[in-house]
């Protein structure tokens, strides 16, 4: 955070897009001291449920706290409503920060710096309790676990491997530049949603799935005799 810090103010960097500045992206956005902080507390929060799924419990306060809220409904209430309200702050902040004309920088400092962390930290305190099947989101938990979700699973890495480079593809390849619009953005979304699960099911048939049959058959399979 002293990295990130040190970044916005030697930049000026503001939230709203209306100030946009092609370093924002290159410098800050998809940086790894932009995108540490974040990806610590998924990493804290896996460790987290990997002891309470060992019941090593004493190894981590977090395993115990996610024990707590998988036998205590009033917990996972709680979980979720500070996950909620976090994770539409951040989203509120945002909206107020770009329909503002003027916004104060140790205002675009503290968004910056913590946005991402918070709303990560939010979706963390959201999804826990279901992973550790509360009772009270066992519903939830039984139609997200229902079979018809499987091929999809199979298919989003390679969704989530590709997808990125058919938006570059089209973003490097267009003459001129677009202007921001929520509508337009939902429909690129779904395009390219779509798009990368059928490039992904076609390379899972033709390539993933044969290289996968032919190691188990001629590297994990034993031989009898």
């Amino acid at each position: 955070m002293i990295i990130q810090l040190s970044v916005i103010l030697a930049n000026s960097f503001s939230v709203s897009y209306f100030t946009y500045r092609d370093e924002y992206w290159t410098i800050y956005y998809v940086k790894p001291y932009a995108r540490i902080p974040a990806f610590l507390i998924g990493v804290l929060a896996g460790c987290a449920y990997y002891s309470f799924k060992r019941e090593v419990l004493e190894s981590s306060r977090m395993a115990q706290a996610i024990s707590k809220a998988a036998d205590s409904n009033l917990m996972t209430v709680i979980w979720n409503v500070i996950g909620n309200t976090l994770m539409i702050l951040m989203v509120a902040l945002m909206q107020a920060i770009n329909n503002a004309e003027k916004v104060a920088m140790v205002w675009n400092l503290f968004y910056l710096l913590f946005n991402r962390v918070l709303f990560v930290f939010g979706f963390t305190l959201l999804i826990l309790p279901l992973l550790a099947g509360n009772a009270f989101q066992r519903p939830l938990s039984k139609f997200l676990s229902h079979d018809f979700w499987v091929p999809f699973s199979r298919l989003t890495y390679g969704a989530f491997l590709s997808h990125g480079c058919f938006m570059l593809f089209r973003e490097y390849n267009t003459e001129r530049g677009q202007w921001g619009c929520a509508f337009d953005a939902i429909l690129f979304f779904l395009a390219f949603l779509t798009f990368s699960y059928v490039f992904s099911f076609f390379t899972f048939i033709f390539i993933e799935q044969p290289i996968a049959s032919m190691i188990k058959e001629f590297a994990i399979k034993k031989t009898k005799y």
